[in-house]
């Protein structure tokens, strides 16, 4: 009888599986007051877009959602309560789920109470500042029972079991808004946090986001200088800039679009942290298009000093396909050369992007686009005339117009419009006109292209300069000298345009093409050209 009972007790205890955290699993967890609890409407996008990877755990019951506290489900909003909306945490988890490995899981837990003080995640405060609040603010408070700092502990243990935390966000700030020992209350809130949970400081930032900002006529604006002191008292902290992030008219509560800027900033904070690099939209990030024949092109032979020194701040998005080194249209890279195409060399927009990185303050960054067709007519980046242009062309030029589909135009636009996804266009580069040469109908054609490009961009010419560059001058053997009398013109088509001077600059002796030396001098003056107009509209 005693054998048969140990046999019993053994089959029982080898059927008990101990459940380990799951280290692909990565968890986060959120707080604050109504932005990190959410302001913007759900679209069915919000939902199509989250995938299983992405988990999110109710601190508190969500009868609309038919979620259970404590329980794990697929992301889809709204994560804090279950009136919320979309908030940062929504693009935070989407974004890193992309780019983290497949294997890895991604779960937040959000406690977020609309209008609260700091201070009703002080466990220590909590009661007697909920007593001090309105009606609505308390209602919200009795949904965590009065403690959300409690409820979001409890919810992060059980989450323990699951997987590991990695890291936990806050927005909060608007109704403690200018208060000079906010960031010593929040790093209270955090330490306990970690002795609670027995984390530790080093293996668990803190992303701490900006108020609506000063850009924007955020109403606690200013409290962004007091955020930013965050990192002098919790050491693995890092602040989230809210430049750019638009509100939704109210000055407090960021619009759908700030979310998403707003919660990919997030994100791109962790994700660099694992030596990841995302690129989200920044309006210090200044995108400059260039097209134009040959010399915009490159002509000059690439040396190493023309590989050395490229500072990281200066990037170029490639228009096509790079086959030589891989380089994929459509994203941002280092801007080495060449940057128009495969075999193309240097052109003015190489130095006019380190120029003009070495003057803007440290903030800036600098992104380039080059679409040019050696050869051409101003004509063929006139969208109504470009196809009967090019039916009148050599077979050469025909094979180059070929790597744009026939259509450089919309092969630039459609590259700017991806590029304004990260940064504002800043300025316009042309140098065009060897193959027009003498006819008096080049500003007006310059024109009609660059009208358009604002119109298809969304552009204003009083914020879009058009620097327009001298071709090859007399004393240096240039064919088409003559031709800088007309683009002189360009003034009387474009207001907001500038003409960059050739003198001086050194020829390939062949008429036509500046070299190696000749184009490092024509970008130094486009980039000194672009940053007077900056510094002189305080943008620089």
């Amino acid at each position: 009888m005693k054998f048969s009972v140990v046999i019993f007790l053994l089959s029982i205890l080898t059927t008990i599986v101990v459940s380990e955290p799951d280290p692909n699993f990565y968890i986060f967890l959120a707080f604050g007051q109504s932005n990190m609890e959410g302001q913007g409407d759900i679209e069915q996008e919000d939902i199509d877009l989250v995938t299983d990877r992405f988990q999110m755990m109710p601190a508190i019951d969500m009868p609309q959602q038919k979620r259970v506290a404590g329980e794990w489900y697929k992301a889809t909003p709204p994560l804090c309560r279950q009136w919320s909306h979309i908030s940062p945490l929504d693009i935070f988890g989407r974004t890193i789920v992309e780019y983290l490995p497949e294997n890895v899981k991604v779960g937040v837990i959000n406690v977020a109470v609309g209008g609260g003080s700091i201070d009703i995640f002080d466990e220590d405060k909590c009661e007697a500042y909920i007593a001090t609040t309105e009606d609505w603010l308390k209602e919200i408070a009795a949904e965590y029972g009065n403690h959300p700092y409690k409820v979001l502990v409890d919810a992060a243990k059980k989450a323990q079991k699951s997987g590991i935390i990695k890291g936990i966000l806050l927005h909060q700030g608007e109704t403690d808004n200018g208060q000079q020992d906010w960031p010593d209350r929040v790093k209270k809130v955090y330490d306990r946090l970690l002795a609670d949970l027995y984390l530790k400081a080093e293996d668990t930032p803190l992303f701490v986001g900006e108020t609506v900002g000063k850009d924007q006529d955020g109403m606690c604006a200013l409290h962004n200088e007091i955020i930013a002191k965050v990192p002098e008292v919790i050491k693995n902290s890092y602040v989230i800039s809210s430049v750019g992030c638009t509100h939704r008219g109210d000055r407090l509560h960021f619009s759908k679009q700030g979310y998403k800027l707003l919660g990919a900033r997030y994100a791109q904070a962790y994700l660099k942290l694992q030596g990841i690099d995302l690129q989200v939209f920044d309006p210090n990030f200044y995108i400059f298009l260039a097209f134009g024949q040959s010399n915009m092109e490159g002509q000059g032979d690439i040396e190493q000093q023309d590989r050395e020194g490229i500072s990281d701040r200066f990037k170029m998005m490639p228009a096509v396909n790079f086959t030589t080194d891989g380089r994929i249209a459509g994203k941002w890279y280092k801007a080495d050369p060449p940057l128009c195409r495969d075999w193309a060399r240097i052109s003015p927009l190489d130095y006019f992007g380190r120029t003009l990185v070495e003057k803007l303050n440290d903030t800036k960054s600098v992104g380039v686009i080059n679409v040019a067709v050696g050869g051409c007519s101003i004509v063929l980046f006139d969208e109504d005339r470009a196809e009967s242009y090019l039916e009148t062309t050599e077979d050469w030029l025909k094979n180059i117009a070929a790597i744009y589909g026939n259509n450089p135009f919309r092969v630039l636009v459609n590259t700017a419009k991806k590029a304004q996804e990260y940064g504002v266009i800043k300025g316009i580069l042309l140098h065009q006109g060897e193959s027009d040469n003498g006819d008096q109908n080049w500003p007006r054609n310059v024109k009609l292209v660059y009208d358009r490009l604002l119109e298809e961009l969304g552009l204003k010419e009083e914020d879009v300069p058009l620097l327009v560059g001298e071709l090859v001058s007399n004393e240096q053997g240039g064919l088409c000298y003559e031709h800088n009398k007309i683009i002189a013109n360009i003034k009387s088509e474009i207001k907001n345009s500038f003409v960059i001077s050739s003198e001086g600059c050194p020829s390939q002796n062949d008429g036509y093409h500046f070299n190696t030396e000749g184009n490092r001098m024509m970008g130094r003056r486009y980039g000194e050209t672009m940053y007077e107009y900056l510094k002189n509209n305080n943008d620089a």
